[in-house]
């Protein structure tokens, strides 16, 4: 699987789309689907993971959520592939307004989307409200 295909799935899509949970709306599923249907990966930034540890410690989560969540991104044929922050989404957060969005989790995602040039799956309004990335929900 390549980066430079399929969608972004923010950290709520991507938990949703796992737990197969109705609070995912249809297109949002039928989007992730289709990348998965047509061998492209559904794309998880680095950051949603450690958004996912953070929620652990916060209790949010349990330990064996956060294994049943994260344990599908190590298998091979995967579906879902892992995208590091690197100088390319760190450079891209500035194409995310802060005045706009706020949380830095939801920014360096959208960056994440940007960085390769991939719709985002999210149904927060205000990443939708942007410009870029596209999204999807």
């Amino acid at each position: 699987m390549s980066l430079t295909e399929g969608v972004v799935a923010d950290t709520h899509a991507f938990i949703w789309y796992l737990r197969d949970d109705d609070q995912l709306s249809r297109s949002a599923a039928e989007a992730m689907d289709a990348a998965t249907d047509s061998g492209q990966p559904i794309v998880i930034s680095a950051v949603t993971v450690v958004e996912l540890r953070y929620l652990v410690e916060k209790g949010t989560f349990t330990p064996e959520e956060f294994q049943a969540l994260t344990g599908v991104l190590g298998v091979i044929d995967s579906a879902f592939e892992v995208a590091p922050v690197d100088l390319d989404v760190a450079l891209a957060v500035g194409q995310v307004p802060r005045d706009a969005v706020r949380d830095p989790w939801d920014r360096m995602i959208a960056a994440t989307a940007i960085s390769l040039g991939l719709s985002l799956v999210t149904r927060d309004t205000k990443l939708a409200g942007l410009r870029t990335p596209s999204t999807l929900w």
